[in-house]
């Protein structure tokens, strides 16, 4: 721990810096992430972070990221992709995005919490957060 020197009754606060060690797309780039996902940060530079992605080492940029000492228990609610021919046209305009293990689930309305039917995690459901879009909570 680094030494500070103060005047003798002076009251000295050590801040330690946040420690990311999760991370998730913060921009909508073609990379083979999961929107909406949170990926355990292997290694974190100035300029990149390596996230554990399937068990293997993935090098993403920092400014492509969302950082987070933990990830965020809350489902993701995500704009459904342009032009992807695997996503069933089903699940209309937009799908949640479990936090705990990733899974990909339609919205048919707007839930206040939701069942993950994989894992069994009750969580709330991130109506407010407008990830990925450059909609603005109100005022």
């Amino acid at each position: 721990m680094p030494r500070y020197f103060s005047p003798p009754g002076a009251l000295l606060i050590h801040m330690p810096t946040p420690a990311f060690h999760w991370a998730r797309l913060g921009v909508d780039a073609p990379l083979p992430l999961r929107r909406g996902a949170w990926y355990r940060i292997l290694k974190l530079t100035s300029m990149e972070a390596t996230l554990n992605v399937k068990g293997k080492p993935f090098p993403v940029p920092r400014g492509q990221l969302e950082l987070a000492a933990e990830p965020i228990l809350r489902w993701t609610v995500v704009a459904a992709p342009h032009g992807a021919p695997r996503f069933p046209s089903s699940w209309g305009h937009q799908y949640a995005v479990c936090p705990s293990c990733r899974e990909r689930v339609p919205l048919l309305d707007q839930p206040t919490a939701m069942r993950c039917q994989r894992c069994n995690g009750l969580f709330d459901v991130a109506w407010d957060e407008h990830y990925l879009t450059k909609a603005q909570p109100g005022p």
